[in-house]
């Protein structure tokens, strides 16, 4: 069986802004329950605490993330990758200003910051 596949190519520094009093979020991909998305946050704006909709991984592109997950906070950096577990409850503030890629599994009718209409890819 052959499957279809449709062929997405992004340049990160192409597709994400830094607004100075929020966080920019952006849908790259969006197939099914799975979902990418490129976030990007100015020096100390935070996305406040919130619960992982599903399976989530976050990586650092560039800058730094203070990561709290309510049992401490983790500063990470550039090439950084965390897996988060579904239902996780967590926040990020921006130590520097950053990038982030995410991409997640979600469960039926889940929501979260990573299934933002704002913007689409």
């Amino acid at each position: 069986m052959k499957v279809k596949m449709e062929k997405k190519r992004f340049q990160i520094g192409e597709v994400v802004e830094l607004p100075p009093d929020r966080p920019f979020r952006k849908v790259l991909v969006e197939e099914g329950d799975f979902r990418v998305a490129v976030m990007g946050l100015k020096e100390g704006v935070e996305i406040p605490e919130h619960e992982t909709p599903g399976d989530a991984a976050l990586v650092v592109w560039s800058g730094r993330v203070l990561l709290d997950t309510g049992r401490g906070a983790e500063e990470l950096g550039r090439g950084a990758i965390v897996h988060l577990l579904p239902g996780t409850r967590h926040s990020l503030r921006a130590v520097r200003d950053a990038v982030l890629l995410v991409s997640a599994r979600l469960k039926r009718g889940a929501g979260g910051p990573i299934e933002s209409r704002e913007e689409r890819g």
